[in-house]
């Protein structure tokens, strides 16, 4: 005997539809409130994270600073090239650690790159919990 597929003769049934009830938000709005909160923290943090990279890592001569600059740019570019998300400070901040791990290994402050790494394991959960909650909110 041969086996009826759940949908068979129904092909309405693949077809996902909001609920007719929810109303539609303008998404122009909430794009605009999201440029402009981004810049800002942009603004805000940028120089701290430049101050971080450039000196509380590890001291670099100009050709390691050089060699992480062109790392971070072909990486980067590769995986724009490929469609990869990549995060370009997650990336300059490998390539900085590697030079500074090849000019003198000593010479890397570990107890930054342990709290640049927790940093790291302790933003995606929090992003997503920030996330569902303005979800929550808008609806």
């Amino acid at each position: 005997m041969r086996r009826r597929s759940l949908f068979a003769g129904r092909p309405e049934a693949l077809v996902v539809r909001p609920p007719a009830r929810v109303a539609r938000r303008p998404r122009r709005n909430v794009a605009e409130l999201l440029r402009f909160v981004c810049s800002i923290g942009g603004l805000i943090s940028a120089r701290k994270v430049l101050e971080t990279l450039a000196r509380k890592l590890t001291p670099l001569p100009l050709p390691e600073s050089l060699t992480a600059s062109l790392t971070t740019a072909t990486l980067v570019c590769l995986a724009s090239w490929k469609g990869l998300p990549v995060s370009t400070t997650h990336v300059s901040t490998g390539a900085i650690i590697g030079a500074g791990l090849k000019n003198n290994p000593k010479d890397v402050r570990w107890k930054k790159v342990t709290e640049i790494l927790l940093s790291w394991i302790i933003t995606l959960p929090a992003a997503a919990f920030l996330a569902a909650a303005a979800k929550l909110l808008i609806n």
